[in-house]
């Protein structure tokens, strides 16, 4: 979208770790042109979470790290 606007949504049970939304502006990306746009860290966390952030990117995309225990259910995107 012109405005920007992206909502996603992440589906976790039992979940410890982090969740992080990175997004780049290139259009063939190596690893070094991502940046993190926000960070969700959980411990033994059962939910639906949605967060919204607003930029044009050319690429979103979700990182897991730092996992030591449960289920990343689903990650989407909104845009």
């Amino acid at each position: 979208r012109s405005d920007g606007f992206h909502t996603v949504q992440h589906s976790i049970t039992g979940f410890t770790g982090i969740v992080a939304i990175q997004g780049t502006l290139a259009v063939d990306p190596v690893d070094a042109d991502w940046f993190t746009i926000y960070t969700e860290p959980h411990s033994t966390v059962t939910n639906v979470i949605a967060s919204n952030f607003t930029g044009n990117y050319v690429w979103v995309r979700a990182v897991v790290s730092s996992w030591t225990d449960g289920t990343v259910n689903s990650i989407t995107l909104n845009h």
